[in-house]
């Protein structure tokens, strides 16, 4: 019996069992990595196919494009809308050949979203060990910000998708020192920089940081490929700024500029030590490095700080050069904004440039933690990561599944839209009667779509429609009195109806729609 316990195969019965397990859990891992990614970008396809409402925001970017051309989109926009070309041409295109549709405008955010995650997952396979570029791919596949902007009708997705396509052959360069990606490197640059606006603070840093490596490497051909790489950036970028971000600017008067700085006052710091410390306290615990979920006043600090650990492992490891290309863009960033050029820390949104980044060294953090446990403790707790990141994506959808607008104006009005296309029949005419500045921008963009239905502003002598069956007129007050045009001539009416509009910034007097409803006498 005593040799029978000795024996060499049963002592390591226990040994095997152990390494079966560990084998098991790091499948599960596997596997729960990719539903995690699956997860997200489930998420963004059904946020999409959800076809919100259009609101505010996009509208302002949508009632640009009706009438125009690629020309008059290099000139100043309505609604102090500023946005690249290349981007703002994608939505010509698409509203030219394919409709006014929710699917139609968002389909090139859609794309540029997910082919942002998936050059994303190259650039991490380059960047981390497996097991934190895996873990990175699924944080920025299951990040509110990445997947709102994928759907939705402004260049924020742009931002992240060429972030990476300029990243990832800079990367692949330090990596292989292969002309070919120099090569790449000079042809994106230019249509990054038409694409987006902080693509150029990714550019410069990419510029900086290859400085090094290329002036070592022997041959002339790598720093020739070099000068071009910088030429065609300052061409692109100055060319993009002079001849339509200066214009978008409204050079004449500046009027957009100034509106501008305003809204971003808090994120573009003053000249002094205390506001700049605040500044950069707010910015880097905030909305800004919400991945995957955070928020103002704070809620961002652990991700700040596992950001901070992954940063020192890429330095400890001795990849420096690796580390200035993920962290000069927001040094540039910073630069840009206490110059009052381009505001940070404010919005996610306008951070997309510095999305990857965020993601990167926050996972190489967090695994670096992670890996001080023991190999069974690391596995349980990788799993435990990814069960919360699919959660995370899980909720995400269902709240969008349940609640499939932006906000509850913007429901409000499409549910009015909607009931009016009910109520009136193909032989009436339903008219929004307001001022155009005093109509919300949603209704500009809705009501012309929509056959019989026409916005024009409150007349003393109005052209009523003839033909019409029944005639129906909106208008939008806050002083709900009468309606503030006569009565149509030979028609009664026969419905009135007042509703108070649930403003998304309610003021002190609410917002009253009038609706009336004529039929022939």
């Amino acid at each position: 019996m005593a040799a029978v316990a000795a024996s060499p195969i049963a002592s390591d019965v226990p040994h095997a069992s152990a390494r079966i397990r560990a084998l098991n859990l790091k499948t599960v891992v596997l596997v729960l990595a990719g539903l995690a990614i699956v997860l997200g970008l489930a998420w963004r396809l059904t946020r999409y196919f959800l076809r919100f409402p259009i609101w505010g925001d996009e509208a302002f970017i949508c009632l640009n494009l009706p009438g125009n051309t690629f020309l008059g989109l290099s000139g100043e926009l309505r609604f102090a809308q500023v946005a690249p070309i290349l981007y703002l041409w994608s939505e010509l295109i698409a509203y030219d050949w394919l409709g006014s549709s929710e699917i139609a405008l968002r389909l090139s955010s859609l794309l540029a979203g997910i082919g942002g995650l998936g050059l994303f997952a190259m650039l991490a396979r380059r960047v981390l060990d497996p097991r934190a570029a895996l873990l990175s791919v699924a944080i920025l596949a299951v990040s509110y910000t990445p997947v709102r902007h994928a759907c939705e009708i402004k260049p924020y997705a742009f931002d992240l998708f060429f972030t990476v396509a300029l990243l990832l052959p800079a990367v692949a360069w330090l990596q292989e020192r292969r002309l070919r990606w120099l090569a790449w490197l000079t042809l994106v640059t230019p249509l990054a920089l038409l694409s987006s606006y902080p693509a150029v603070f990714v550019s410069g840093a990419i510029s900086v940081a290859l400085l090094l490596s290329i002036w070592k490497t022997p041959g002339w051909a790598v720093k020739w490929w070099f000068m071009a790489l910088n030429v065609m950036m300052l061409l692109a970028f100055f060319g993009h700024y002079l001849l339509v971000g200066r214009q978008q600017m409204s050079p004449q008067d500046l009027h957009v500029e100034s509106f501008l700085q305003g809204y971003w006052k808090d994120w573009l710091p003053e000249w002094d030590l205390p506001s700049i410390v605040k500044w950069l306290v707010a910015s880097h615990t905030g909305r800004m490095f919400g991945y995957p979920i955070g928020d103002a006043n704070g809620a961002s600090a652990a991700i700040f700080l596992l950001f901070l650990y992954g940063g020192w492992t890429l330095w400890r490891s001795g990849r420096k050069q690796l580390l200035a290309l993920l962290t000069l863009p927001f040094l540039l960033s910073m630069a840009a904004a206490i110059l009052h050029k381009y505001p940070y820390g404010g919005s996610g949104r306008l951070a997309q440039h510095l999305a990857p980044s965020i993601c990167l060294l926050l996972a190489a953090g967090l695994v670096a933690i992670i890996e001080k446990l023991r190999p069974v403790l690391q596995q349980r707790t990788l799993a435990c990561v990814y069960v919360a990141l699919a959660a995370i994506a899980v909720a995400g959808t269902t709240r969008d599944v349940r609640k499939p607008y932006k906000s509850e104006m913007v429901i409000w009005y499409w549910n009015l839209l909607e009931e009016l296309k009910a109520k009136a029949s193909p032989d009436d005419s339903v008219v929004f009667v307001n001022d155009p500045n005093d109509l919300d921008v949603t209704l500009q963009w809705y009501v012309p779509q929509i056959p019989n239905f026409a916005h024009r502003p409150v007349a003393t002598d109005p052209a009523y429609p003839k033909a019409a069956k029944r005639y129906w007129r909106v208008h939008f007050t806050f002083v709900p009195t009468a309606f503030p045009e006569p009565a149509p001539p030979g028609r009664s009416l026969f419905l009135e109806d007042r509703r108070a509009v649930p403003l998304d910034n309610p003021t002190e007097s609410p917002l009253i729609m009038i609706l009336q409803g004529w039929t022939r006498q």
